[in-house]
């Protein structure tokens, strides 16, 4: 007990002294190793080193990298014009627009600062400039992002696949459904409030400017059917992927859009080398983590105390979720998850709960938690690039939060919808 105290004392406490999370976490590792009896230092680098010695995390660096091309070359605009041409003549359809467009680009890059700043700030100044008061633009920015993290190529799904042990693939694949389950909910808010608050039509209905747009987004909608495509009809694995994206991108940045640079490339791939070393090296720490939990029983202590819920597999999973969404309100997601699932993962399939399942509900949860106040990094960033202040958006952004919420309870309780587009 004394070595998962020094574990997690020590963490929290560098915490919130402001010690960045990966240093944070080296210290509280180190200090629970040295209290672990019959237990040397030189563990830890080896334990460093199996923690990233995952073939599936060379796809890490390509899907960033297209993420970023694809955001550099104007992709996430294009998409932008064709969803205001399907539903801009709706009212509300620049709230429904962004959610689309937002939904598509959400969790390429493995961070949810760099999501959001990078996308959300192509959707805050159009939102307000079409009449939406500036915090309800915050408001649909961050739900946006949220649920787009059940989108593939999530960076957060390949890491939560590694450490379950459970096919990548098979996440990518599971998410989607999921993901426009909830979305159906906020959408159907958005036209709510767009009624209720007088939002104004975007555009008028124009089946010449529909085949415009159509025409020009092509390429990017072109993106999602061949990774998805490619990985369904089994042409490629997970981590071949990252590089067919990364290709596509840059053949569309070249050749279609003809905006796409050597210099831009150069720096894309520095910035993808930055982010990929984050995630990497949170994994490869949050190895040693799950390693002094195993020795000091942590796992036994979690299945006596989850004992109560086992019996109703649907409640286990929702408190799981409300775990996950703390802890994703408190650290970034990826960090969230490499405390988390070590833990609740063992008891998940110990109780029938499919691998894959658990993978999306935590993912689902672990986005909403990147947005909920007053600590969610996401929500804060929105708010930023939104010009507004977060007193004024929490005036508004709970009924948004309770339909994120609705859509993840949907998911909890009926599995079908992450399991029917899985391979077998």
């Amino acid at each position: 007990m004394v070595e998962l105290i020094l574990l997690f004392g020590v963490f929290v406490l560098f915490l919130v002294i402001g010690i960045p999370i990966f240093f944070s976490m080296c210290a509280g590792a180190l200090a629970a190793i040295l209290v672990l009896p019959r237990v040397s230092l030189s563990i830890f680098p080896q334990l460093l080193s199996s923690g990233i010695n995952h073939f599936v995390f060379l796809a890490i660096p390509t899907f960033i990298a297209a993420g970023f091309v694809m955001e550099g070359t104007g992709m996430a605009y294009k998409l932008m014009d064709f969803s205001k041409a399907s539903v801009g003549w709706i009212r509300g359809g620049a709230g429904m627009t962004t959610i689309g467009a937002e939904i598509l680009f959400s969790g390429v890059s493995g961070s949810v600062i760099a999501d959001v700043s990078a996308i959300g700030s192509l959707m805050a100044t159009p939102l307000t400039k079409s009449g939406y008061q500036p915090e309800h633009a915050a408001s649909i920015i961050s739900v946006a992002c949220a649920s787009g993290m059940l989108i593939p190529p999530a960076i957060f799904m390949i890491v939560i696949g590694t450490i379950t042990d459970t096919s990548v693939i098979d996440i990518f694949l599971a998410g989607i459904i999921p993901c426009f389950a909830m979305a159906v909910f906020l959408v159907a808010l958005i036209y709510i409030n767009a009624y209720r608050l007088g939002w104004p039509k975007d555009s008028v209905p124009s089946i010449r400017y529909f085949l415009q747009a159509l025409k020009s987004a092509l390429p990017a909608l072109g993106f999602p059917i061949l990774i998805l495509g490619g990985l369904r009809l089994g042409f490629f694995t997970a981590t071949e992927a990252g590089a067919v994206a990364f290709a596509y991108s840059i053949c569309v940045g070249v050749v279609i859009y003809r905006n796409l640079t050597l210099r831009k490339v150069v720096n894309i791939i520095l910035d993808s080398a930055v982010l990929t070393s984050v995630v990497v090296i949170l994994t490869a720490v949050a190895t040693v983590f799950q390693y002094v939990m195993a020795r000091v029983g942590i796992l036994e202590v979690a299945h006596y105390i989850f004992q109560p819920l086992t019996a109703y597999p649907p409640l286990f999973l929702i408190v799981a979720a409300l775990i996950a969404v703390f802890l994703g309100m408190v650290l970034e997601g990826i960090p969230a998850a490499l405390i988390y699932t070590p833990i609740l993962f063992p008891i998940a399939t110990s109780v029938g709960i499919h691998p894959v399942h658990f993978c999306i509900v935590m993912t689902a949860a672990t986005g909403i938690g990147a947005f909920l106040p007053p600590v969610g990094v996401g929500l804060l960033m929105a708010t930023v690039l939104s010009k507004t202040s977060l007193d004024r958006v929490l005036k508004v952004y709970n009924p948004y939060l309770l339909a994120l919420l609705i859509g993840l309870i949907v998911v909890v309780l009926f599995p079908q919808l992450s399991l029917v587009l899985l391979m077998h």
